[in-house]
C-alpha cells in the first residue's frame, strides 16, 4: 500500500497526534516538556479551524497541524499558521518534502491564502525552501 496523505479535522486524529507528542519534541528541546493545550486544539477544531495533514504507512507516520484564520489586520485574507510538524526519521527526506506540497493542496482547497511556519531548526528551513516556501517576517523573541 503506497503512504497516504489526508485532510481531517483535528479531533477525528487529535488522540493519535498525542502519543508521537514526546517523539516530535526530541527533535526541539528548546522548550522543555511539551505542556499542550488540548482543549484549545479541540475547541478550535470543533470551529472549522484546526486541521491535521496525516501521513500514513499503514500506520500514523507524520503529520502537519494548521490553525486556520482571518488576518486580525487584514481581515480579507485567510491564514493558516503552522502548529506542528513531525515526521518519522524512517520516512523524512521525500516524504516530508510530499507533506509539504500535500498541506500547499489541501490548504488550498480550504481557501487559505497564506501558510506560515515559525521554527528555530534551520533543518526544517532548508525542507520548507526546496518547497518553495521564503522568510519573510522575523520573530524577535526573550525568554522573561
Amino acid at each position: 500500500m503506497p503512504i497516504q496523505f489526508d485532510l481531517v479535522p483535528f479531533h477525528e486524529v487529535g488522540e493519535e497526534i498525542a502519543r508521537y507528542v514526546p517523539l516530535h519534541y526530541e527533535d526541539v528541546k528548546d522548550y522543555g516538556l511539551p505542556n499542550v493545550d488540548w482543549d484549545y486544539f479541540l475547541y478550535a477544531s470543533a470551529q472549522g479551524k484546526c486541521w491535521a495533514i496525516t501521513v500514513r504507512d499503514e500506520k500514523l507516520v507524520g503529520y502537519s497541524v494548521f490553525f486556520i484564520e482571518s488576518n486580525t489586520n487584514h481581515k480579507h485574507i485567510k491564514e493558516a499558521v503552522n502548529a506542528g510538524l513531525y515526521v518519522d526519521k524512517k520516512y523524512r527526506g521525500r516524504t516530508a518534502l510530499t507533506l509539504l506540497k500535500k498541506s500547499d493542496e489541501f490548504l488550498k482547497k480550504l481557501n487559505v491564502d497564506v501558510i506560515n511556519y515559525t521554527l528555530k531548526d534551520e533543518r526544517i528551513g532548508r525542507l520548507l525552501a526546496r518547497g518553495g516556501y521564503k522568510p519573510e517576517h522575523i520573530v524577535w523573541s526573550m525568554k522573561i
